[in-house]
């Protein structure tokens, strides 16, 4: 014989059955979802970053690029999944140009502004690649625009040593512009 459900029984599954169904759900899949998103971050540092390590964490933390919330960093660089992505993706879109006599110089720009933990200077510093070296330009020829791939991978520096919310490169023609974010 069935039973009818009393007052009791209908407010008993309102306030405790459905709010454990509902909330036990969601929770268990997005532990799934952050723990197959870190496999993902494993493998591909495995293959192309070997020092990056995925964090799952408790509670929400903010992303130091993109200031977004997140559950997962990737570490060393403390930055989200999405910002380390794009990290790897411009990594990967910029054309590998050799050894250039002013790379030696940027990379002392960007270890300056990471010891400063910004851009130190009131100016920004100007890079004119008119004014590069005979063997600088020789190089560069092989690419259509050279500032553009520069730019790129300037970028891809300054965001690996954490630096995207500070620094930032402008480019106007075959001129490079490095400055703090506006």
């Amino acid at each position: 014989m069935k039973t009818m459900k009393t007052a009791f029984d209908w407010i008993r599954t309102i306030l405790v059955e459905v709010p454990a169904i509902v909330f036990l759900g969601p929770n268990k899949a997005i532990e799934a979802s952050l723990q197959r998103e870190a496999e993902h971050v494993r493998a591909v540092a495995a293959e192309y970053n070997p020092s990056a390590r995925p964090i799952i964490l408790d509670d929400l933390k903010t992303c130091r690029t993109c200031e977004q919330n997140t559950l997962m960093l990737v570490w060393p660089h403390d930055i989200c999944v999405s910002c380390w992505k794009q990290l790897l993706n411009l990594a990967f879109d910029a054309p590998v140009i050799e050894q250039l006599s002013l790379w030696r110089d940027v990379e002392r720009l960007v270890k300056t502004c990471q010891d400063s933990g910004g851009y130190p200077w009131e100016d920004p510093i100007k890079i004119d690649l008119a004014k590069s070296s005979p063997e600088d330009r020789t190089k560069l020829s092989k690419f259509e625009n050279p500032a553009e791939v520069i730019e790129q991978q300037m970028c891809v520096l300054i965001a690996s040593n954490n630096l995207a919310g500070r620094l930032e490169v402008r480019r106007k023609k075959n001129v490079l512009y490095v400055c703090a974010v506006s």
